[in-house]
């Protein structure tokens, strides 16, 4: 009698057992589906933002609104600026889900990161070597609007669709730092002269490498050493490297936010997402074909790009990271 009632026992606990695993591979099939939607819908919205913005201003600013392009090629190019939006969204996802803040201060973080390294720090880039690149200023302008419109709007539809716009953190603001503010001024500092240093590194050991960038940027396919090249280009651009340091410190503020609002159990994956949020969207729009950049010399910076600004993430989280107590 005792051996049925057991065997009874173990029976029912192995379908209990079983509804339960049933029930929780459920549970992560329907997370995975309204993931998938979600970033497909967020990507899709950014894209027609973008997209829409650019074009408003083309027909209002360019001389001539026709385009170049036949349709193979347009088809194209779309379907590699949708994966450069699903690539930024998906980011922005994997940010709000490990954040433990929401409300307006989630809102401003998801759109403050996605701007400054999809569309604003690239733009002034451009301003920069603009001597080279040729391209005009309206399309500058068009596309640093475009970023505050369609990132506005994606951080907001973001926060809601994943149920975090209600509940508002008003003292993220001053837990933000809970260290001393020299210590933080003192760590901006070294980031952005490492930003510098990996600017000037991976600028010349990867993308200098190929002969078709060198000539785009200076008209000639000479290698030369490290130190003669950057010689020559500080001769010419006296303010490259003051430039450089500005735009480190904004890096810095980009790993800074993101950082701090990360739940304390994050750990490794802190690094990565920090990494990635900092790396993909200045690198992947560089895969989009324009007619100011030829394809190797964006292949070039594409590379650079990716590896030098997931690194400088990576080193940010971990000078920004919230310690666990």
């Amino acid at each position: 009698m005792i051996r049925n009632q057991k065997q009874k026992d173990n029976i029912k606990n192995r379908d209990i057992s079983h509804l339960d695993s049933n029930s929780v591979l459920k549970r992560n099939m329907n997370n995975l589906n309204f993931h998938i939607k979600a970033i497909l819908f967020l990507s899709s919205l950014m894209m027609i933002l973008w997209i829409g913005v650019l074009t408003i201003f083309r027909f209002s600013f360019a001389s001539s609104a026709s385009s170049t392009s036949d349709g193979l090629e347009q088809i194209y190019q779309l379907l590699i600026v949708f994966f450069v939006c699903n690539a930024i969204v998906f980011c922005l996802v994997w940010l709000a889900e490990r954040s433990f803040i929401s409300g307006k201060w989630l809102v401003f973080i998801i759109f403050y990161s996605s701007f400054m390294v999809a569309f604003f720090m690239p733009q002034i880039e451009t301003m920069m070597f603009n001597d080279s690149v040729q391209m005009p200023l309206w399309i500058i302008y068009s596309a640093i609007f475009s970023g505050l419109v369609a990132c506005s709007i994606i951080a907001i539809l973001l926060v809601r669709m994943y149920g975090k716009y209600e509940n508002n953190n008003e003292h993220f603001v001053s837990s933000l730092w809970d260290g001393n503010k020299t210590e933080l001024l003192w760590k901006f500092s070294i980031l952005a002269v490492i930003y510098a240093g990996f600017y000037f590194f991976f600028g010349y050991y990867i993308a200098w490498q190929f002969p078709e960038l060198r000539f785009y940027y200076s008209g000639t396919t000479e290698l030369k050493g490290f130190f003669e090249q950057w010689e020559y280009s500080f001769s010419q651009k006296p303010i490259l490297p003051f430039f450089q340091i500005m735009r480190g410190f904004l890096w810095a503020s980009v790993g800074f936010f993101t950082t701090r609002a990360l739940k304390k159990d994050v750990n490794w994956e802190s690094y990565i997402i920090v990494g990635l949020i900092l790396s993909i969207g200045l690198s992947f729009q560089l895969l989009i074909p324009n007619p100011y950049i030829p394809a190797s010399v964006r292949i070039g910076h594409f590379y650079e790009a990716l590896i030098e600004n997931f690194l400088f993430g990576v080193i940010a989280a971990i000078m920004f990271k919230q310690k666990e107590i």
